[in-house]
């Protein structure tokens, strides 16, 4: 099952962080083609190839998120209005933290994309802002090395905490949900009476 939700992440800061990660880095590449070999997922890397075909994956993962629903009019004893009028308008104040890391088989790689990075995110300060995010700080990371089980491999990773605090448009649940989109996938399965593969298609 393929599920695809691109308007339903309009107002979710995990997704407009890594869009503009992706963006930047795949201009990058356009520019350097022969310096720039990077590939930016919302998860991490699922397989050894992903590392073996491009010099860094870089990841962006929601690591805790404490939400404050901080509503200016608040301060001034407005309350909220029974429909929710408010947050539907002008948003509310949500804080996450977020790490992006850099996987690289390249020690010295990896610590060039960690600074890349880092410039990134400050010279699109302004971009940012224009979507929602209020604040953006740095707020730790590190060095790792993740040795690879039964192969003498060392994936060297590097880690970049940012806190994020945003100010996205709020919508009804209802319409919220109704911006997911379902693709039903064909599903093979072992007959065990005939030990045939057969497809099965999902009901929409």
């Amino acid at each position: 099952m393929t599920i695809t939700t691109n308007k339903l992440y309009k107002a979710d800061s995990k997704h407009i962080l890594w869009d503009l990660l992706k963006t930047e880095f795949e201009a990058l590449q356009v520019a350097f083609p022969t310096k720039v070999s990077v590939l930016v997922l919302k998860q991490y890397p699922k397989t050894m190839e992903q590392l073996d075909k491009y010099s860094a994956v870089i990841t962006v993962a929601r690591i805790t998120a404490p939400q404050e629903m901080l509503f200016v009019g608040d301060n001034l004893n407005a309350g909220i209005n029974d429909d929710n009028f408010w947050s539907k308008t002008k948003g509310s104040f949500n804080t996450d933290y977020y790490e992006v890391s850099i996987w690289s088989f390249d020690p010295d790689y990896r610590d060039q994309m960690y600074y890349i990075i880092r410039q990134l995110l400050l010279e699109k300060r302004q971009s940012l802002l224009e979507q929602g995010f209020i604040k953006v700080i740095r707020t730790g990371g590190g060095d790792q090395e993740v040795d690879l089980v039964a192969q003498p491999r060392i994936i060297y990773r590097a880690t970049q905490i940012y806190m994020t605090q945003s100010r996205m448009t709020q919508e009804s649940i209802y319409d919220l949900v109704s911006e997911i989109d379902i693709n039903q996938t064909v599903r093979t399965e072992i007959n065990s009476e005939t030990n045939e593969i057969t497809e099965i298609k999902i009901a929409n």
